[in-house]
């Protein structure tokens, strides 16, 4: 008679880890990058600006260019490289370009997380992130998901297991 007491727990386990992988790596960024409301702030549309204003002139402003009140006065740039990057998917694709944009980096942050935790505690601690994930989706909307990728990433790498 065969074994009938069904799959392993490393199969289960491993079943488990690649349903997460897919839920919160791949459809969550997903469902909020692709979500009209996501451009509901002022703050993309300022970057795709400056990252315009940045290819136009080959160089970072260095006063500001677009504000009324604080036209010419010192300024400086900090998100300059998000600011092409979010002009470049805009030129190319419009909207659409920016969705896939903050699809990416949502889903580099979340890959990120959820690989940290796993080597620290257990893929299902990232199941009930429901403060990370309505995090993302302010970060979303700026260049912060950007640098929060970068800085996770180092952080992951860098980190030591006790």
């Amino acid at each position: 008679m065969g074994d009938d007491r069904g799959p392993s727990a490393s199969a289960r386990s491993a079943r488990v880890n690649g349903l997460l992988f897919v839920v919160v790596v791949l459809l969550v960024p997903l469902g909020y990058a692709f979500v009209p409301a996501i451009f509901n702030d002022g703050d993309t549309s300022w970057h795709i600006a400056v990252g315009q204003w940045i290819a136009q002139h080959g160089r970072i402003p260095t006063a500001d260019p677009f504000s009324f009140t604080a036209y010419g006065k010192p300024w400086v740039a900090m998100e300059w490289p998000a600011d092409l990057l979010f002009a470049s998917a805009y030129g190319a694709a419009g909207y659409a370009g920016l969705a896939a944009v903050f699809a990416a980096a949502l889903m580099a942050l979340h890959a990120v997380v959820f690989v940290h935790l796993q080597r620290r505690a257990s893929p299902i601690a990232f199941t009930p992130p429901r403060a990370f994930i309505a995090s993302a989706r302010s970060c979303a909307r700026r260049s912060d998901t950007m640098i929060a990728v970068a800085t996770r990433s180092c952080t992951s790498i860098t980190a030591r297991r006790p």
